[in-house]
């Protein structure tokens, strides 16, 4: 099975972030993100990303009108 480079997702469970830090801590808290693209459905978290090669977490934040980037790899914003 081959996985995506980038995987694109919002915050799980009604949760929503006010600015990038918020969503760092949660992801290296290995906090889930529900995965928002058209061909992957569920929930992924920091230990699914390192498993499945995963390069970079595209996260909306903001009431979904914002989007960042995680660098999975240096576990840092891009």
């Amino acid at each position: 099975m081959s996985y995506p480079f980038s995987i694109n997702c919002v915050p799980a469970y009604s949760r929503d972030y006010k600015n990038k830090k918020e969503i760092l801590a949660d992801y290296l808290a290995n906090k889930d993100f529900q995965v928002s693209d058209v061909s992957n459905r569920g929930y992924i978290n920091k230990q699914d990303c390192l498993k499945m090669g995963i390069a970079c977490l595209t996260v909306r934040y903001g009431n979904l009108r914002k989007v960042t980037s995680i660098n999975v790899i240096k576990n840092k914003m891009n």
